[in-house]
């Protein structure tokens, strides 16, 4: 091999003793082709003499190994790896995708996986079906793998989502990246493409010209303009489980009592907040963690704060702010005194009102305000700090929370309704949302009531103010809690009352600790609760006297020794027990005790009769064992 190898290596690859072998393989190869070919044409012609043709085969066959193609073997430039060869790219499979995702091989790129949308389409009733079959809407789970279903979904998602825009962009809305002031570039009326980081936001295009605006914030974790996926991509439809509908029914409506004109219309991005470098464009946490990777073996997305973070807009908070002090009068036009209405969904609605509840923002905002529609938000009232903001959401302001009643019902006033158990303390009236559970579907089942209520304050002057609504409404269990009032409930007194403990005697505390299963019944007898697969009861002596009357059997303390017998607390207690003032209950009383001891004793009679003598220095005695059948008594009776 020495006599191949050359002086100096022309490698260009990774080097190891296999490279370095199969390279000097190649160049012994390629020196004696010319060679190898001559001798082996000679072989084969049948012209040639015989003994010509016998030295060619001999000659052939002395040549060195390394002179054969078949020592040649295919490897990996970048790691020396022998199998698994791209013969085209002279890479491995790992290698050839790592290259390939880098951009190093000219005309390789990732194909989108899967291809979802093309899978997909919208029928005449605006919804999404499968093109292999329009019966079915769409289908999540169609691997094991969750990383590929997630991968599918992300696909889904940003396709409806390009669609919905589309359908604003029609209705008279711009895109408008944040911060103001962003390098955008247009490449047709409804694509903004821009490589800052940016988070979209959607603005009615004469809004300046606008005498009233709609403010809508939506949940933190769904896209720009949708509502609900559930209701995209299922029954319902694209319109309806978007801002679409939304806000074609605003453009129907009317500024003001003197002013036709639609209300301008500003659809906040409190979702997209994470900027996504490699798709160069903004995502909610779920969709940033299910865009698409370098690789299957690459770490998962880590939100680094200084490069995913949109200067402004890094949390819900920042973005409501932002668009109150800089998109707001940005684009509002000041001489028009605009009124603003606001409808806020989820958690969006708590930020909006912590941002409010200040007496600076108040003074600055509150006499711009028309009206505020909390949409599923669950701000509590004693969190409210401000006075103005405070009585502003009992004259203008309106709760609609996911309940079970009709749509529409009244459900609470503004300081809550004792009797539910639902929380309802939210500063304003409280209306059933028309849904159930989710909070996303409040806008898509009940955006018509929620829109009537803000057209309501428009065309209405501009000291509107919530009637006094009638609250009917109370849960079904409210009639058994009726007495009871948990509003002092950290009081320890009223704790004590509602929820009584159980006192232990000195002799039952230093016999052990106390099962606190045993509770008091109404006849003096313990009672047995079953914790586990244990039962433990407890019994009283023969010799103990009846604690009755109901404050005696309040004041009573119940205590277990090791055995499980329920004596008396204390000597004094013997004494002030009062007697039963019923003759009749006294009777009943002795004569179910007669009954019991008569059980005992023939029971013990035949465990005697049953059971061996105990022999000299045995601890069991007569008593232990008529212990033991009384509480079996017990429980019989229980």
């Amino acid at each position: 091999m020495s006599q191949f190898r050359a002086k100096r290596l022309d490698i260009g690859c990774f080097v190891n003793i296999k490279t370095i072998r199969d390279h000097s393989k190649r160049k012994a190869f390629a020196q004696f082709e010319p060679e190898r070919q001559a001798l082996r044409y000679i072989i084969r012609n049948t012209t040639l003499p015989q003994r010509t043709r016998a030295e060619a085969q001999l000659q052939l066959t002395q040549m060195h190994c390394y002179t054969r193609p078949t020592q040649i073997r295919g490897r990996c430039l970048l790691g020396g790896k022998g199998r698994g060869i791209l013969r085209d790219f002279k890479l491995s499979r790992y290698n050839f995708r790592m290259e390939a995702l880098a951009g190093n091989i000219p005309g390789v790129k990732k194909a989108s996986c899967p291809l979802i949308p093309r899978s997909y389409f919208i029928n005449e009733d605006d919804e999404v079906r499968s093109i292999e079959n329009p019966d079915y809407y769409f289908k999540y789970f169609l691997s094991r793998n969750e990383r590929y279903n997630e991968r599918q979904r992300f696909a889904m998602n940003q396709a409806l989502e390009e669609e919905i825009h589309k359908r604003l962009t029609n209705l008279g809305l711009e895109k408008i990246p944040l911060p103001l002031g962003t390098p955008t570039t247009t490449d047709d009326g409804t694509t903004t493409t821009t490589t800052a980081p940016n988070v979209p936001i959607f603005v009615s295009a004469d809004i300046a010209q606008k005498s009233r605006v709609v403010l809508i914030f939506g949940e933190s974790y769904q896209d720009l303009g949708v509502l609900a996926h559930r209701v995209i991509g299922g029954p319902g439809g694209v319109d309806k489980g978007s801002m679409v509908s939304i806000v074609a029914s605003l453009q129907q409506q009317r500024s003001s009592p003197t002013d036709a004109a639609a209300p301008g219309i500003i659809l906040a991005n409190t979702g997209q907040l994470l900027w996504c470098p490699s798709a160069g464009r903004s995502l909610t946490r779920c969709a940033f963690d299910a865009a698409p990777m370098k690789s299957a073996v690459h770490e998962g997305r880590l939100v680094d704060e200084d490069r995913n973070r949109v200067p402004g807009n890094r949390s819900v908070a920042e973005h409501v702010r932002y668009v109150f002090e800089s998109v707001v009068p940005a684009f509002v036009d000041p001489r028009k005194e605009a009124r603003i209405d606001v409808v806020a969904v989820g958690d969006a609605a708590e930020a909006v009102e912590k941002y409010l509840d200040g007496e600076a923002v108040w003074a600055r905002w509150g006499n711009h305000f028309g009206c505020f529609a909390n949409v599923g938000g669950y701000y509590p009232t004693w969190e409210l700090k401000c006075e103005g903001f405070k009585q502003f959401l009992r004259d203008k302001a309106r709760s609609y929370v996911p309940s079970l009643e009709p749509l529409n019902t009244v459900l609470s006033g503004p300081d809550g309704n004792p009797h539910t158990t639902a929380f309802t303390a939210l500063g304003s009236p409280v209306f059933s949302g028309g849904t159930a559970h989710f909070t996303e579907l409040l806008l898509v089942e009940g955006g018509s009531t929620v829109l009537d209520f803000l057209q309501e304050v428009a065309l209405s002057s501009s000291d509107y103010r919530n009637p006094e609504f009638h609250v009917a409404y109370r849960d079904l269990r409210a009639d058994d809690q009726e007495d009871e009032d948990w509003s002092n409930w950290r009081d320890p007194a009223v704790a004590d009352q509602m929820m009584p403990t159980v006192e232990v005697s000195a002799a039952a505390a230093k016999n052990g600790p106390v099962d606190k299963t045993v509770t008091a019944g109404d006849d003096g007898y313990s009672k047995a609760v079953k914790s586990g697969s244990e039962r433990t009861v407890g019994t009283k002596d023969e010799g103990e006297d009846e604690v009755e009357g109901a404050e005696d059997k309040k004041n009573a303390g119940v205590s277990s020794d090791s055995n499980g017998i329920v004596q008396e607390e204390e000597e004094e207690k013997k004494a002030s027990a009062v007697v039963p003032e019923s003759e009749t209950e006294t009777g009943s009383l002795e004569a179910r005790k007669t009954k019991q001891l008569e059980k005992a004793k023939s029971i013990v009679a035949e465990g005697r009769d049953n059971q061996a003598e105990p022999e000299a220095g045995d601890k069991g005695t007569d008593e232990e064992l008529q212990a033991e059948v009384g509480k079996k008594l017990v429980i019989d009776e229980i």
